[in-house]
């Protein structure tokens, strides 16, 4: 391999690492946002719904109700009301899974709790939190939207990267090109003494 090319490929070998870095910090940093976001939006929903300021649903055909009817949440969110026992009680429509930590935090006060489930192949965001007096209420959060902006954030910082190590490579191409040429000129004149054997053939000595 020829310097040209070598510098080509270190040039476009450090672009890429540095892109993939940045990137990759880039992307980890604007995923854990995200669900942060999500994770703050799921806090208020549930505080509105344990202190009453949002109505809860008060069966599984919540959806089908009158306009009339106080609505317990917006079609950004889904809602789940479990009793002492951690039964379903209501719903928005989705059943959302009842784990034994969501069980215990119907029938004791505790910290809500966080995490993410896959439903019907979606995946939500759900938190669970204690209601006083006993159960508890439950709010859920399509991941999609989040999982899309991410998808596409990946997808411009795979092409970044390509584009920026095909740019370095060119010009660790051109720089090789320009940093050898004294050297090829030289390489040419001591090929034609050799091959003619006059002395006289002038070299051209330019650059530094």
């Amino acid at each position: 391999m020829g310097l040209g090319a070598r510098l080509a490929a270190a040039f476009a070998g450090l672009a890429l690492v540095t892109t993939l870095l940045v990137g990759g910090a880039s992307y980890v940093t604007t995923d854990r946002q995200v669900v942060g976001e999500v994770d703050d939006f799921l806090e208020d929903r549930a505080d509105e719904l344990v202190d009453g300021s949002r109505q809860q649903p008060r069966d599984r055909r919540d959806r089908g109700r009158g306009d009339d009817d106080p609505i317990a949440v917006d079609a950004d969110a889904e809602v789940q009301i479990l009793d002492e026992g951690g039964a379903i009680t209501s719903n928005t429509g989705l059943t959302l899974p009842v784990s034994t930590s969501d069980v215990a935090l119907a029938d004791k006060d505790g910290s809500p709790r966080l995490r993410t489930e896959t439903i019907d192949g979606v995946d939500y965001r759900i938190i669970t939190q204690h209601v006083p007096g006993g159960g508890a209420v439950q709010v859920a959060r399509s991941l999609e939207e989040a999982q899309s902006l991410i998808t596409v954030l990946q997808t411009r910082l795979v092409t970044v990267a390509a584009v920026l190590a095909v740019a370095a490579a060119a010009v660790g191409w051109l720089v090789a090109q320009r940093t050898t040429r004294p050297l090829r000129n030289l390489t040419s004149a001591v090929d034609a003494v050799a091959e003619t054997q006059d002395l006289t053939l002038p070299i051209n000595a330019e650059g530094n």
